[in-house]
């Protein structure tokens, strides 16, 4: 189980005692979707960049590209993320 040994060895190197049951539960989540907003004054590309290297690690898959608000929320803002949530509530309804 390669996957398994690659974050084994990374969270010995951080000092972290991860357990196998621990490391298991995570590779349960592989193929999760996953939606992304992200509010900053100034820049969100480092927040969205880092959200998106966990998630590529953990092998989940996104629905939409990330939703990046910068400065003041306002109503267009409001609405861009309710679409955000009803996007990735749709996508956790079963199919008919």
């Amino acid at each position: 189980m390669r996957s398994h040994n690659m974050f084994a060895r990374r969270t010995r190197l951080l000092g972290t005692s991860w357990t196998t049951s621990t490391i298991r539960s995570l590779e349960t989540t592989t193929g999760r979707q996953y939606a992304l907003y992200v509010h900053g004054n100034g820049d969100t590309t480092g927040a969205i960049r880092g959200v998106e290297t966990i998630a590529t690690g953990l092998k989940w898959k996104r629905l939409r590209e990330p939703l990046s608000i910068v400065g003041a929320v306002d109503a267009a803002v409001r609405e861009a993320c309710w679409e955000l949530g009803a996007t990735t509530a749709a996508s956790l309804m079963p199919d008919s």
